[in-house]
């Protein structure tokens, strides 16, 4: 079976194209080990299609920083920075944590199915084509832990800064 994500490649615009993608601390580390010497991320305010913080209202206070902005990965045009002809030049274990949840829809108590955006939320057995895809669900609430507590790592860490 074909990756979802060649699947959904060949409909047209991928998940790695035109969106803003937050990097935690812990991704800009684990990115840092295998990419040392680049520069591929910025801080950015949030612009009107991130501004509900994803339905989570938990979201956006935890990810700004101080000036109202968030850690964001670079595009290069309309591509992530880390986006080739061949997919994700990244290892798989240092994607960014919001990468490696995509498709499934979170908030900070869980996930909450699928983004309506993925082309597999049309499909009838969306959960079934993401398991047959190596897109576990398990795999996927395990990150979700880990990203709230990088996040709540770093918010702790800066208020500790700001006192």
């Amino acid at each position: 079976m074909l990756s979802q994500c060649i699947v959904c490649a060949r409909k047209g615009q991928t998940c790695c194209q035109n969106v803003d993608i937050y990097l935690s601390i812990g991704d800009v580390e684990r990115i840092r080990r295998v990419r040392p010497n680049e520069d591929f991320y910025h801080w950015a305010p949030l612009t009107d299609e991130y501004a509900d913080g994803g339905g989570d209202p938990t979201w956006n206070p935890l990810i700004l920083n101080a000036d109202g902005q968030r850690r964001i990965l670079r595009r290069k045009g309309d591509n992530c920075y880390f986006l080739t002809e061949t997919g994700c030049s990244l290892p798989p274990d240092v994607r960014p944590l919001l990468c490696r949840i995509y498709p499934y829809d979170f908030r900070e108590q869980g996930l909450c199915g699928i983004c309506a955006s993925c082309p597999v939320a049309a499909e009838q057995d969306w959960r079934q084509a993401l398991e047959a895809s190596e897109m576990h669900q398990a795999n996927a609430q395990r990150w979700v832990a880990q990203l709230y507590d990088e996040i709540r790592s770093e918010k702790a860490e800066r208020s500790r800064g700001a006192a």
